[in-house]
């Protein structure tokens, strides 16, 4: 009977690292790419260290990709560590000290994401751990 019980742990252990690499790869196929050349999809990680718990995550370090992912409501904008603001608008360079922002709408790619691999899910517990039980 222990042998069985190690087999579904270990079935387990890599289902459940499947499923994180696969959602990590999910993610960032999601994730829009930026002017700034895909900073924010090659921030996106997975996080295996807890692992033995059951327990990952996939995730973005990046300050702002909570914005990207939940968007923005209207805001105003002061310039703070320099005397103005720098921008592009039609073409022409613009300086203010204050701008109204007009908010961003939310782009939900980790939603995405784990819609996405949902449905991946049955088949994977099959592969790993239907097997042994």
């Amino acid at each position: 009977m222990k042998d069985k019980e190690q087999a579904v742990a270990q079935g387990l252990l890599r289902y459940i690292e499947q499923v994180t690499i696969d959602a990590w790869r999910y993610s960032r196929e999601e994730a829009p790419r930026s002017l700034h050349g895909g900073t924010l999809k090659t921030s996106i990680m997975p996080d295996l260290s807890t692992l033995p718990q059951l327990c990952t995550r996939v995730f973005s370090g990046l300050e702002y990709a909570g914005y990207v992912h939940d968007g923005t409501q209207p805001h105003d904008i002061w310039a703070t560590r320099a005397r103005a603001l720098r921008f592009v608008l039609n073409g022409q360079i613009i300086y203010a000290k204050h701008v109204k922002h007009p908010g961003t709408t939310a782009n939900p790619f980790f939603e995405r994401a784990a819609d996405r691999i949902k449905s991946d899910l049955p088949s994977l517990f099959s592969r790993y751990v239907g097997g042994v039980l």
